[in-house]
């Protein structure tokens, strides 16, 4: 826009409109930023000013360029104020955009914390899984169990503590079981004397 001519941008092409009509308004066709839709209003009410002229005196011709510069101006008024509107909503629209995007990449955050802490705990679950195994079928536990005192008792009140870790809900969520799930197979071991049963079975696969 800076290499244009003086009379080729907008204040220069309302003065040809003025003062060289059939000028002006080809130069306002050819390089003027208002929308069609002004330059077809400009160019019909310059139609019916130059018919009217026919039958005017000079009195009227200034009338004319009285209101064609009214026209013109409120034309201009009236793109500005569609710009302003338009670049408004396109920050509205970019802002709500980046708004998005941050409100993605933290729930993608959150989602890999989750799975994290899911494959953590459950490591942890498998390790006391294999510790179960290891003395389910012992004398001691077919005799005293879990019992207060006991040899396995520490077993019992670490899977308690786990019970209660709030990695629960994700290592559910993406691993299918619980530590309250490992606990309750140790239950199932006592009542079976360390036998396997359809339930401790079916426990068994959740930890392997």
């Amino acid at each position: 826009m800076n290499n244009l001519k003086w009379y080729q941008k907008n204040p220069g092409i309302v003065l040809m409109i003025i003062l060289f009509f059939p000028i002006g308004l080809f130069l306002m066709w050819r390089h003027a930023s208002w929308s069609t839709l002004v330059k077809a209003v400009i160019t019909g009410v310059f139609a019916v000013l130059l018919f009217w002229n026919s039958e005017s005196d000079n009195e009227s011709i200034e009338i004319q360029h009285e209101t064609a510069d009214q026209l013109v101006e409120e034309a201009e008024g009236n793109i500005d104020a569609g710009s302003e509107d338009l670049g408004a909503q396109k920050r509205l629209e970019a802002e709500q955009a980046r708004q998005d995007s941050i409100a993605q990449i933290e729930k993608e955050r959150e989602r890999q914390k989750c799975i994290d802490d899911a494959d953590a705990l459950f490591l942890n679950l498998q390790d006391m899984y294999v510790e179960l195994q290891s003395f389910r079928k012992t004398r001691d536990f077919k005799n005293y169990g879990f019992g207060r005192g006991g040899k396995y008792f520490p077993w019992l009140e670490k899977i308690g503590e786990m019970r209660d870790d709030p990695r629960n809900r994700c290592c559910l969520i993406y691993k299918g079981c619980v530590a309250g799930d490992l606990e309750m197979l140790g239950m199932e071991y006592v009542s079976s004397e360390g036998q396997d049963t359809d339930y401790s079975i079916s426990t068994s696969k959740l930890f392997k």
